[in-house]
């Protein structure tokens, strides 16, 4: 599983910490009434399948890669897409900054359009900056590649 997150301006009001200890050696700190205070309790039932739920479909493919749309809740102002490709697929950073990572092959490497190469191992993130423009990824494996993509919604910028 990743978790993909953007909370630097939002407290985390823990309701169960996993027995975890703080710097101390103390048990971190609960708060439990200003957890329940952040609580939706009407996001229940069939709402949180049609609004919480993502329900990914394709937005673009080609002979042996496509694009998968993994849509984000209309509060978040990042998104997320999977690229799925065989050989190489080619990407417009769109005036976002990217964060990626390969999340299934064993290598991708990357090309910018100034020329810059990195190759990325499995598991491993990586970001490309949105002056990038464009950049292509290109299988260094045996087997098909999925790399998801996180990026800032066109209206959040």
């Amino acid at each position: 599983m990743i978790e993909i997150s953007a909370t630097p301006y939002i407290f985390t009001f823990k309701m169960y910490d996993w027995m975890r200890l703080d710097l101390e050696g103390q048990p971190r700190q609960l708060n439990i009434n200003r957890a329940f205070e952040n609580l939706y309790f009407e996001r229940q039932g069939e709402r949180v399948e049609q609004e919480l739920v993502s329900h990914p479909y394709p937005i673009s493919e080609g002979p042996d890669w496509r694009i998968i749309h993994l849509p984000t809740h209309s509060d978040h102002f990042y998104d997320v897409h999977r690229l799925e490709f065989s050989s190489q697929v080619e990407v417009a950073t769109d005036g976002s900054a990217h964060i990626l990572m390969l999340v299934e092959g064993q290598s991708v490497l990357l090309e910018t359009e100034n020329g810059l190469r990195q190759r990325f191992n499995f598991a491993e993130t990586f970001t490309v900056p949105a002056a990038a423009n464009r950049y292509c990824l290109i299988n260094q494996g045996e087997t098909p590649i999925k790399v998801v993509k996180s990026f800032m919604k066109p209206d959040a910028c």
